[in-house]
């Protein structure tokens, strides 16, 4: 219902009419046309007989009839309606409600007559109508306030504007959920509730902030492209067909305290499920090479691809050079995904002081992502710095029947698969994992390997599958797992020094045919394997 509407005209067959009627600029407008036979339906505001703004313009809807609301962008002195060779019942309220502005302050959606709680398509394409009309009127900026409660949503929210706030009273108290597009079956697809257009030719968005609110079903979550000092804070999402929180290419960002669940749910995990995350982050679009994005304390579980990812898009201008620099991740989690944190094309990224624990595939991985390429294809990215993080128990808890995408199989602590340069693991502790601790599938160079401790793995503590060039793994401890570190390619130029390498079936296992050019053995302390060594002498 729209409060005190004026009823503006009514007719059981209308085939083409234009009312005179006062209509003021940022009034809400109603139509229910219904009984539908012909083949167009067009109704709007305008002046005289031509519509100016339109609030439905479509092939014939179906007989069960339609309603749309508009909010007048100006003043009108008509409203419209046309059927092409056919007929409809129609009818026209105007609300005596101003959908006001008012300026950058705070407004409460109530006072919009935005009605929360009420499932029915009707009102939420009433809300979408109220509040759209808000969002594509900034001109200084707003904070939109949504009070605790229930906001439905047919089409999501575009912003396009600078400075633009949404906050509600915090997680788990104000909600967007997305209805689905079928009414007859509410699992099939939904709209993304925030988004702006994803078009590479846009001008960038900035200062767009959103906070203390949870979605609860979308397409997507929230979905941006091209963001400028833009923050996402306080936010819980989950129950996504696709990424939860999906958005690329920020410069000066923050993601804080987002919680991410049960996101990527129709996601395939045969294919790469393009996206299907808690988070996922591309980069890529600003030439200058630098996307500067902090994301602290975000909590990511039981999403069908990535808890987190970061990956390079491609085809984009890009530096010319490198990869994107400019990402930090800190105490974030990962629980129960495929694989936990994936970094995927950032250069110069830190992660400090995060946890993936029992995700199926891997807890972190440097990889491909999810763009669908072969994980052997090299990606030429350097420097990536991981600093007390920890990896534990991940595949221990594999799904019956999970797949193995690519021939990648489960269970690692670290998963290496793309060629990356310059990699340290810094006092991390890498523990319980159903294969190896890690693994590097091809090859490296520079890998510094220092500090923690990596135990009680299915397989080995370090797999070195590649040929590994100007290492150093030292000091650390390496325990209980078949061998503690297996060599199954040649290394060069590198130190294994200071490391206790204890209870293993082998201590350091070297494959025929691997060879070690001046590698430097220092100390190492043996304590318990069945064999400390098989290296020639």
């Amino acid at each position: 219902q729209i409060d005190d509407p004026q009823v503006v005209c009514y007719g059981d067959s209308i085939t083409w009419t234009s009312i005179p009627c006062n209509i003021k600029k940022g009034k809400l407008v109603s139509f229910r046309i219904s009984n539908i036979s012909g083949d167009n339906v067009t109704a709007g505001i305008g002046n005289g007989s031509t519509i100016v703004q339109y609030a439905l313009n479509e092939s014939v809807p179906g007989a069960n009839g339609i309603n749309v609301y508009i909010v007048a962008d100006n003043d009108a002195t008509s409203v419209i309606i046309n059927v092409q060779n056919g007929s409809a019942i129609a009818s026209c309220y105007v609300s005596n409600r101003a959908v006001e502005m008012e300026g950058s302050a705070q407004i409460n959606v109530l006072n919009l007559g935005v009605v929360p709680n009420d499932y029915s398509r009707e009102t939420a394409i009433k809300n979408d109508a109220i509040i759209q009309s808000v969002l594509d009127r900034v001109n200084d900026g707003i904070i939109l306030y949504f009070p605790k409660g229930t906001y439905y949503t047919r089409q999501g929210y575009h912003i396009a504007k600078d400075n633009v706030i949404i906050k509600g009273d915090g997680a788990e108290l104000t909600t967007f959920t997305a209805l689905s597009w079928n009414i007859s079956n509410p699992d099939s697809g939904h709209p993304t509730i925030f988004y702006n257009d994803y078009d590479n030719a846009n001008e960038p968005i900035s200062n767009v902030q959103l906070m203390d609110f949870t979605i609860d079903k979308a397409g997507k979550g929230i979905f941006f492209s091209k963001l400028i000092n833009c923050t996402f804070r306080n936010l819980f999402i989950k129950n996504t067909d696709e990424s939860g929180l999906g958005c690329d290419h920020f410069k000066g960002g923050i993601i804080d305290g987002v919680r991410c669940s049960n996101c990527g749910k129709k996601g395939d995990l045969s294919s790469a499920a393009y996206g299907c995350s808690g988070i996922g982050i591309g980069c890529g679009w600003f030439n200058d090479g630098f996307e500067s994005l902090t994301v602290t304390n975000c909590h990511c579980n039981d999403n069908k691809q990535y808890g987190l990812f970061f990956e390079a898009q491609p085809n984009l201008p890009q530096h010319p050079s490198r990869r994107p620099v400019g990402l930090s991740v800190i105490g974030c989690s990962a629980k129960g995904n495929r694989t936990g944190i994936g970094i995927c094309g950032y250069e110069g990224a830190s992660v400090i002081g995060c946890t993936a624990y029992n995700n199926h595939h891997a807890g972190f991985s440097f990889d491909n992502g999810t763009l669908g390429s072969d994980p052997t294809e090299p990606l030429d990215t350097r420097a990536v710095k991981f600093i007390a993080c920890s990896s534990y128990s991940n595949g221990a808890s594999l799904p019956v029947d999970y797949p193995e995408y690519k021939g990648q199989k489960n269970g690692y602590g670290f998963y290496i698969s793309s060629k990356y340069d310059n990699i340290e693991i810094v006092s991390c502790n890498i523990l319980d994992n159903l294969k190896s601790g890690i693994v590097f599938v091809n090859g490296i160079k520079m890998l510094n390997i220092t500090g923690g401790e990596i135990a009680a793995n299915g397989e080995y503590g370090i797999e070195l599958n590649g040929e590994c060039r100007f290492f150093n793994i030292t000091p650390m401890i390496i325990r209980n797992s078949q061998h503690g570190i297996h060599i199954n390619n040649s290394i060069y130029y590198g130190f294994i020094n200071n490391v206790v390498i204890a209870n293993n079936t082998i201590g350091i296992y070297k494959a025929s045919g691997a060879n070690l050019y001046g590698v430097h053995i220092g100390e190492l302390v043996y304590s318990g394997n069945t064999t400390d060594n098989n290296l020639n002498p």
